[in-house]
């Protein structure tokens, strides 16, 4: 018997957390995560530029963030935090004065991560002989080895490929928060009416 009413509880408590769920909100994100994903996908290569210039502001925000805070960092730990921060708003700023340089340059620093990561992941998998399935982490290793060359060889198209993977990422995202956002609005009304 103890067990029913302990089970009955459980029930009630998800359904006063269900009740104050809005799940219009998810709607509203999902809606306008698909409008901004459709942007970034028909406009690729405005959003690759967008994107350049908002990391290259957001770095010349942290700079400057860094630069400021160094100055009030007790006596012998100023100089870092305020070297530190200017490079990182001088970069900033000639991300924003020269977006293509400073585009190709985050695409090749990207390219220069995915080589290393595929690289890793070639020799975890000749190393490791007891892994299972090594072959598919050596498969993907040499993917990702392929697509980082592809990214030092063509770098304008590594950057507007990106572009159009984060719309396709916002489009998903969007129909999974509006689906979302329908089933709480079911689920309430299934346990409230």
């Amino acid at each position: 018997m103890a067990d029913v009413v302990i089970a009955e509880t459980k029930v009630t408590v998800v359904d006063e957390r269900l009740r104050n769920v809005r799940y219009g909100w998810y709607v509203i994100f999902g809606i306008i995560a698909i409008i901004f994903g459709g942007l970034v996908l028909f406009y690729p290569r405005i959003s690759t530029a967008f994107m350049v210039v908002f990391t290259a502001a957001l770095l010349m925000l942290f700079g400057l963030y860094g630069f400021i805070t160094g100055f009030f960092q007790p006596a012998g730990q100023k100089l870092v935090p305020i070297v530190l921060g200017l490079i990182g708003f001088l970069i900033g700023l000639a991300g924003i004065v020269y977006p293509a340089i400073f585009g190709v340059s985050l695409v090749v620093m990207l390219g220069i991560l995915i080589l290393i990561i595929g690289g890793l992941m070639i020799v975890f998998s000749l190393v490791e002989k007891e892994l299972a399935h090594r072959w598919l982490l050596f498969l993907l290793g040499v993917i990702a080895v392929i697509f980082a060359i592809l990214f030092f060889i063509y770098p304008y198209y590594a950057a507007v490929g990106i572009g159009v993977l984060l719309g396709i990422y916002f489009i998903v995202s969007g129909l999974v928060a509006i689906y979302t956002g329908f089933h709480i609005r079911s689920l309430k009304k299934l346990a409230f009416g």
